[in-house]
This record gives structure tokens, sequence and C-alpha cells, in this order.
């Protein structure tokens, strides 16, 4: 996703960042301190995406709310649980609170324990950055995607998708946005209308990407997990009972119309998995348009071979207007 508008190879935490407070000595285990050093790169960043185990007082083992490193202006992301927590300690201790006082510049992630299914609320926010959007429509364009999850899902009020949706915090100035180093190398996925006719198009290229596996995800321990990813896609994630997530990768369309829309009809005819649900989600805007929404499968991916079995290159829909 990074690498597709400029950025370089991202650096992954790696146990020498931390430095040691107190060195393992005489069979005691030691102890980390509360960040990395002020000479890692990940002090120098544009941007923190952060997976691991957390709470309110610390993203895991990368950053603590006592922590003294200074950081680069960033923006911090974070699927780890309760990161954004305020209500839950009696001492008011918050790595967000800390993060922002050291030179972040914005931050989200979850008020409460995140599962499996904040995925897609993650995936879209990064989208929205990287095409340059401000950092409160990356996070309103999460939160649809959440909306739609929901849709997909036929959820209630006690849904997963639902709950990641709620829960999810913007720390920071929602009218910024970030400096991307250069334009899209591969053309992000699209919605274009003309007429009663919507094609959406899917990403220029996917890429497969080997996964990581957590040390708890101790029925995957050992094997190869792969996720395929395209610029303006995002995957719903649900735990798959085979001791491993299941992702389902996905190619919203978001479109605007000067009416209305009774109904959406998907005119080509692709083999299942691909296609369409069926589900889409209209808004009326203040000015009198219509934003519309809806989701699609365009790839067909097997996560444990790393093969793409199949793809379709563009979906034609007919709108008919009220």
């Amino acid at each position: 996703m990074f690498r597709n508008v400029g950025f370089a190879d991202p650096h992954q935490l790696q146990a020498d960042d931390i430095p040691w407070a107190t060195a393992p000595a005489e069979g005691q285990p030691g102890q980390r301190a509360a960040s990395f050093a002020q000479d890692s790169p990940l002090a120098e960043c544009a941007v923190l995406s952060h997976s691991e185990h957390s709470w309110w007082q610390s993203l895991g083992n990368t950053f603590r709310w006592d922590a003294t490193v200074l950081l680069a202006p960033t923006v911090v992301e974070s699927g780890g649980c309760a990161t954004a927590t305020l209500d839950r300690d009696p001492q008011n201790r918050s790595v967000v609170a800390r993060l922002l006082r050291l030179g972040a510049v914005a931050y989200t992630g979850g008020s409460r324990e995140l599962p499996a299914q904040s995925q897609p609320l993650r995936m879209e926010f990064w989208n929205g950055v990287l095409a340059g959007e401000t950092l409160g429509e990356a996070h309103m364009r999460a939160q649809n995607a959440g909306m739609m999850a929901m849709r997909e899902q036929n959820e209630d009020e006690g849904g997963a998708y639902r709950y990641c949706t709620q829960v999810q915090m913007l720390f920071g100035d929602p009218a910024m946005a970030i400096r991307l180093p250069s334009p899209p190398r591969v053309a992000p996925a699209r919605a274009e209308v003309n007429g009663d006719r919507m094609t959406l198009h899917a990403p220029g290229e996917w890429t497969v990407v080997r996964g990581h596996v957590p040390v708890d995800w101790k029925e995957w321990a050992g094997k190869d997990l792969f996720r395929v990813r395209g610029p303006g896609a995002y995957s719903m994630n649900t735990w798959s009972g085979r001791g491993r997530d299941e992702e389902t990768a996905l190619v919203p369309a978001t479109f605007t119309t000067r009416r209305a829309i009774r109904k959406i009809e998907l005119l080509d005819k692709v083999e299942a998995p691909l296609g369409w649900s069926g589900k889409w989600y209209s808004q009326a805007n203040p000015d009198g348009t219509w934003t519309h929404r809806l989701v699609t499968r365009m790839v067909d991916f097997d996560q444990e071979k790393g093969e793409i079995l199949r793809t379709v290159d563009r979906l034609q829909f007919r709108l008919t207007f009220e």
C-alpha cells in the first residue's frame, strides 16, 4: 500500500529496536525500555501502522505510556486492543496521549478490545490517506467500510463489525492530509458513472504477500499464510476456526448521482465467488445529490497456497433512477 505512492520499504519492528532498561543477568529475564530507541528508524517515520496485543498503557512492546523518545510528525494507526481507551485508568495513563505529546500528529485505533473484524476499517483508513484524503475523510471512509460490512453480514446490534465501527477513534486534526511522496504507481480501484451505467475497475495490479503468523496462533505455527492486496481494496476478516484468520478481499464502489437510485443490476456474468451480493446503500447529501456504496469480489485467492485463482478487471452495473 505505502510503496505504491513512493514510501520507502517499511521497517518491521525487531527485538533489537527496543533497548534493555535492565539487562538480563544471573538467570533474570531483564526488562525492555518503554519504547524503541531514539536512533530507531521508527522514530523518523511518517506513518506507523501497528498490530500487536496491546492495552491503553502500551502498543504491545512498541511504545508505552511513559516513553520519552521524540517522534517525527507521524500518523499512528493500531489494531491492538483498547489502545484508545481513556476511561479505565484511575491515573489517566494513556499511550495515545503520550504519542501525541512526543510528536505524533494523529492517532486512530479502538477504544475497546478489537477482534479480527477491525481489518476493513484499518485498511480503508489507509486507502483514504494514501488517496490524498484528509484524516477526517479517511476516518469517514473507514466508518463506511464498517457499515457496508454490517450490511453484507446482516449483522444485528451485537455484530462484530458493528462493534468495531462503534469503537474506532480518531485523534488529530480531521482537516489535515499528509504529503504523499509520489502519485500511485499502480492505479487504485475506481468507480465511474456514465448515464445509467456504473463501471467498477479493479486495482491495476494484485500483489501476493506473505502474512505474519502471530505466536499465539498455535495451530498454524510453522505454516505459511498469504494475503492478497491491491490499492483501493480491503479485506473482511473473521476467525476461521482453523487456527487463523480467514480473509475475503473486497473492492468497494462509492459514487455520486444527481438523482436517487431505485435499482442497481450487475450486467456482467461472473463465476462465483466473484461478483456482487446485490446489497447497496444510498445516502442523501445536503446539496441534493446522492452517494451510493456497494462492495464486490473481484479476486479469488487461496491464502494457504498464495495463489490467485481468478480475477475480473471490471464490473458493469445498470442504474435505474427514481
